[in-house]
């Protein structure tokens, strides 16, 4: 138990360095977008007057791209840290519930019982 506990918090040491790198980067990415499109709303007419229009199309659009990825990775690591954490809960509930179960008739009233799962379930 004390093994997989410290698994766990190397693991969330793990997610929470990763996860702010991501964000931090993901920033980075979007800041170029932002400015792109700003700039070329800005200078429009002249993109237009020196027909660089698909150009500055074809640019925008690998910005975006590369802003995507980054954004997916995030969502990943997200879904990745989520798996883990309803598993934990499947576990708490599971383990509650055989323990719950498995005392005497009489021990504990069946409304706590009740009460119990649901509060394990709801929270």
């Amino acid at each position: 138990m004390v093994r997989q506990m410290k698994n766990m918090v190397m693991l969330q040491r793990y997610y929470i360095a990763s996860a702010r790198e991501l964000v931090r980067i993901n920033g980075t990415t979007k800041a170029p977008v932002m400015n792109f499109a700003a700039e070329s709303m800005l200078g429009v007419t002249t993109i237009r007057a020196f027909a660089a229009t698909k150009r500055f199309i074809q640019r925008n659009l690998q910005l975006i791209d590369t802003d995507a990825g980054l954004f997916f990775y995030t969502n990943a690591a997200l879904e990745w840290v989520l798996l883990r954490v309803e598993a934990l809960q499947i576990l708490v509930i599971i383990t509650s519930s055989i323990l719950l179960v498995s005392l005497p008739e009489g021990a504990v009233a069946p409304g706590i019982v009740v009460a119990a799962q649901c509060f394990l379930v709801i929270y």
